[in-house]
C-alpha cells in the first residue's frame, strides 16, 4: 500500500498475479457469493441487511479489484477481514459446546481484533489507498494528485469507504454482547454470593434454635 501507483505488483502486466494469489481470488469470491446465496434462501436475521450490502460490496470489490490488476490491494483488505471469522467460528463452536470459559475468551480475542483489524487497520489503508499511491521515483505518473485516478479507482476507494459504517455498527454490537456477557457473569457471581449469605445465615439460626 505505500509504493505502488494503484498498489499493482511490480514487474507484472495489468490482469495478472501470482498463481497463488489468483486461487486466493477464486476461493475469497466463491465465499463470498455462496454466502450471499445462503443469506437470500435461509432465515433472516436482525443484521440482514448489513449483511446482504456488505457481501454485495465485498464481492464487487474482489472481481474489480483482481480484473482491474489491484490485486494488492485487494489482498490487504481480504486479509484484514479474514483476521475476525476463525476466532468468531470458535466462540460460535465452544458455546454450542458448552464448554466453560472459551466461549467468552474467544469472543473477547474476537472484539480485540475487530477493533485493530476493521477499526483501525482498515481506515489507515483506505487513507493509503487514496493519499499514499505516487511512487517517489514518478510523481509526474500522477500530477493531479489523490484526484488524478481512473474511474474504477474512484468508484473501488467509495465501495471501500461504503463498508466503514457497517464495521462500526457491527462493533457497536459485539460491544453490546460483551457487555451483556459481563454483567450476566457479575450478576450470577452476585446471585451465588448471596445464596451463600443465605444459607450460612439459615445453618446459623438452626444452630441457635
Amino acid at each position: 500500500m505505500f509504493d505502488g501507483r494503484v498498489q499493482k505488483i511490480r514487474g507484472m502486466p495489468p490482469f495478472h498475479a501470482p498463481p497463488e494469489t489468483k486461487v486466493w481470488y477464486l476461493i475469497e469470491a466463491g465465499w463470498y457469493f455462496s454466502s450471499f446465496a445462503r443469506l437470500l434462501t435461509g432465515p433472516r436475521k436482525g443484521d440482514f441487511v448489513e449483511m446482504a450490502v456488505h457481501h454485495v460490496l465485498t464481492g464487487t470489490l474482489i472481481l474489480m479489484s483482481y480484473t482491474a490488476g489491484y490485486v494488492r490491494a485487494g489482498v490487504v483488505v481480504m486479509f484484514l477481514h479474514n483476521l475476525f471469522d476463525p476466532l468468531l467460528h470458535i466462540a460460535k463452536l465452544t458455546h454450542y459446546l458448552a464448554w466453560p470459559v472459551v466461549p467468552d475468551a474467544a469472543f473477547a480475542a474476537c472484539a480485540i481484533t475487530f477493533l485493530v483489524s476493521r477499526i483501525i487497520l482498515y481506515p489507515y489503508c483506505l487513507w493509503k489507498a487514496w493519499t499514499g499511491l505516487c511512487p517517489a521515483d514518478d510523481r509526474a505518473a500522477c500530477a493531479d494528485g489523490s484526484w488524478g485516478r481512473t474511474p474504477s479507482e474512484l468508484l473501488q476507494i467509495a465501495m471501500l469507504t461504503a463498508l466503514l459504517p457497517i464495521h462500526g455498527l457491527w462493533f457497536f454490537m459485539i460491544l453490546k454482547v460483551l457487555k451483556r456477557a459481563l454483567f450476566d457473569a457479575l450478576t450470577d457471581v452476585r446471585s451465588d454470593s448471596e445464596a451463600d449469605e443465605d444459607d450460612a445465615q439459615a445453618a446459623g439460626e438452626k444452630k441457635k434454635r
